[in-house]
């Protein structure tokens, strides 16, 4: 059962309910599959886990494809510029005389850019697919935790009313509990914990793949920048870099990134003294009411605090 979801964000289109379960404005969503073990129970929580890995490997794969389709814009590029330098004719090449360095010269760095940033959306790729792995642990928990309670209820019937329940920290000290109860009852324990875990692990290495492909791509598009003011224009070439010692140093800086140096260049975020942030509540955001919920302890620090005081892990 879907629950309505108001756009509190100000977006128009339908609402999402149980009849309508796909926004317009992503069909995707209807298109997205997930790959899930014939032999294993299907529970809402483990399926929707398996769409969130297949949608988190479906972002890797479109980064693969960028990468792969940068590669082949250096490919073509270059074959394109060769071609001129080659096959055409010399009215085509020189321009009666007037540009006496051909395109191919003129626009070498700028085009080897391209093998950069094939490079970093390729680790962006391998790392987003790298990200999914603390989800598929997680998951063999889940499945575990629910093969056990099978196992449970199986010897025992009762056992099925309180599968779904938490087990009491103090009950999983009792010693009379058969060896499955006790491993069941210590994976329920952990479940929630083994979860929060897992998403905090793989939203950090997404994250910060995705930062160090910015700060990389940042990198890339600055130096293309400021060699683009260089290349001919329709009349001329530009000054070559012996009589033009800017040029100069934006090519040598732009071949050390090439080959794998930074150019010299460092990215960084700064706060700014004059911003000014938009006003949230006005465009429909609710006020936090998570104040109180921050009075005490937690059940799960409590639980934690016992083990450390037990000298349990």
């Amino acid at each position: 059962m879907l629950k309505v979801i108001p756009g509190w964000t100000g977006q128009t289109g339908p609402v999402v309910t149980e009849t309508n379960p796909l926004s317009s404005d992503l069909p995707e969503w209807a298109a997205m599959k997930a790959a899930y073990p014939k032999d294993k129970p299907v529970t809402s929580r483990t399926l929707a886990l398996q769409v969130a890995i297949s949608s988190r490997l479906n972002l890797s794969n479109q980064c693969g494809a960028l990468s792969r389709g940068a590669l082949l814009e250096h490919h073509t590029t270059s074959d394109w510029l060769s071609s001129i330098a080659l096959n055409a004719p010399d009215y085509y090449i020189y321009g009666s005389g007037l540009k006496p360095r051909i395109m191919f010269e003129e626009a070498l760095h700028l085009v080897e850019l391209n093998i950069p940033l094939e490079k970093s959306l390729r680790a962006l790729c391998d790392a987003l697919a790298e990200s999914t792995e603390p989800l598929r642990k997680f998951q063999d928990r889940q499945l575990l935790d629910i093969a056990t309670d099978q196992k449970r209820i199986e010897l025992n019937p009762e056992f099925a009313k309180a599968a779904k329940k938490m087990p009491q920290q103090k009950d999983s000290a009792v010693t009379n509990k058969s060896t499955l109860d006790a491993e069941g009852d210590a994976i329920k324990l952990s479940l929630h914990g083994d979860r929060d875990e897992a998403f905090r692990q793989s939203e950090t290495a997404k994250w910060k793949a995705i930062r160090k492909a910015a700060e990389e791509i940042l990198m890339i598009s600055h130096a293309a920048d400021c060699l683009l003011p260089y290349l001919p224009d329709r009349v001329k070439n530009q000054k070559s870099r012996h009589r033009d010692p800017a040029r100069g140093v934006i090519e040598d800086k732009t071949r050390d990134l090439i080959l794998g140096g930074t150019g010299g260049w460092v990215i960084k975020v700064e706060n700014t003294d004059d911003w000014i942030p938009i006003d949230a509540q006005a465009l429909g955001v609710p006020e936090d009411d998570t104040v109180s919920r921050d009075d005490g302890l937690s059940i799960a620090e409590q639980m934690y605090q016992d083990r450390m005081m037990n000298g349990t892990h």
